[in-house]
């Protein structure tokens, strides 16, 4: 044991034996000022109406205060078991309060540029118009096949946002249940203890998208109900076999929605740097053919260039979709630094359904460049 794994446990014991005199001692020590610093942090904080994540939770009543402050929900991590005990008896049946057994050192975040937003913001609208509109249904799910940690962080500003794991979770009308998939042990780890608070509603697997996705989905998700599956993948990561598959998952009305982030230009630097039948399987697994060839001797040919290129790419994406059996698809580029800023990436959803076509082309329209931030108060900065 290292020391400074020794000094982590003797903290946290210190924190197990003092939890029934902790918030006396806090009244004492500072004349009662402590409970005005909180009142204060919470105001500086801003929360109304988003999400918030407070590292060190303690007996909760930092993350009280942030509710009292109009937070939608909050995420209390602490590890010492007995001051969450203490924080859950503060909360009662507050259902906007989860708390998370974890050390805050060793949850990792997920460095993301400013245009992530952008897809955050799509599915801050999407996912409540997804239950909004399967209410009816018995249960609805999602699934994220390449989940991450739970938390990302913007990269210019150190600040700390909401993944899509948690924003699924917290979303109203709830989903029945959110599968989580990650390849990552670490990732796996933070996520299981951001998630902890959810119970039997967040199901976090590790694994690999293409070998296990559906596996999983056939042990977790009723196969008739209404699912939304997210494909945040870097690079080529998901192969045509694993879409195939999640288009034919259902066994009743419609398929499993998708909304998969496609990266073109990352596509395009594969083509450019890698030579050889290595890139040239890896493509034709991705697209699940050799008619991306097409495409690329446009290119090669001097026919397409840049954002006109990318394009072509998606546009025979989402023509294979539409083979699979998908009556509308969707795309809306992600780009860096406004609207004539560069495509950072690509969004494209898939559906049967007319009412998910309507809500997602609202969210396009509304979520780009919108304000909406999913931030999570009361987390410092990143280290260096």
């Amino acid at each position: 044991m290292t020391l400074d794994e020794e000094r982590a446990l003797a903290v946290r014991a210190m924190f197990q034996r003092i939890v029934a005199r902790y918030d006396l001692v806090n009244r004492i020590m500072t004349l009662g000022l402590d409970q005005r610093w909180r009142a204060r942090a919470a105001a500086l904080a801003r929360p109304h109406g988003g999400l918030a994540l407070d590292v060190g939770t303690g007996t909760g009543d930092l993350a009280l205060a942030l509710l009292a402050r109009g937070a939608r929900a909050v995420v209390g991590v602490d590890f010492a078991p007995a001051m969450l005990a203490r924080a859950g008896a503060k909360a009662g049946r507050n259902g906007a309060l989860s708390l998370a057994l974890a050390d805050a050192l060793e949850l990792p975040f997920r460095e993301a540029g400013d245009w992530t937003r952008d897809k955050l913001a799509v599915l801050g609208y999407y996912l409540p118009g997804f239950t909004t509109a399967t209410k009816r249904a018995p249960e609805r799910y999602f699934v994220d096949g390449l989940a991450g940690s739970g938390v990302n962080v913007i990269k210019s500003s150190g600040e700390r946002v909401c993944g899509s794991a948690l924003l699924a979770l917290h979303t109203r009308p709830p989903f029945t249940r959110c599968l989580l998939l990650e390849r990552s042990p670490k990732n796996v780890q933070a996520l299981k203890a951001r998630t902890a608070a959810f119970g039997d509603r967040a199901i976090v697997e590790r694994g690999d998208v293409n070998a296990n996705l559906l596996t999983l989905m056939r042990r977790h998700v009723n196969r008739a109900a209404p699912t939304l599956c997210l494909l945040d993948q870097e690079g080529l990561d998901v192969r045509w076999r694993t879409v195939r598959d999640l288009a034919d998952f259902r066994t009743r009305s419609g398929k499993v929605e998708l909304l998969i982030l496609f990266d073109a230009d990352g596509l395009h630097r594969v083509l450019s740097r890698e030579a050889g039948s290595a890139s040239e399987a890896r493509l034709t697994g991705f697209f699940g053919g050799r008619d991306w060839k097409q495409v690329h001797d446009e290119v090669v040919a001097g026919n397409l260039h840049g954002e006109a290129a990318q394009t072509e790419y998606v546009r025979l994406y989402e023509q294979k979709l539409r083979h699979l059996g998908y009556d509308t698809t969707l795309h809306r580029p992600i780009r860096y630094g406004g609207p004539t800023g560069k495509v950072m990436y690509w969004l494209i959803f898939a559906t049967t359904h007319t009412a998910g076509k309507e809500i997602m082309d609202y969210a396009f329209q509304r979520a780009f460049r919108s304000g909406i931030t999913f931030t999570l108060p009361g987390v410092p900065p990143a280290r260096p």
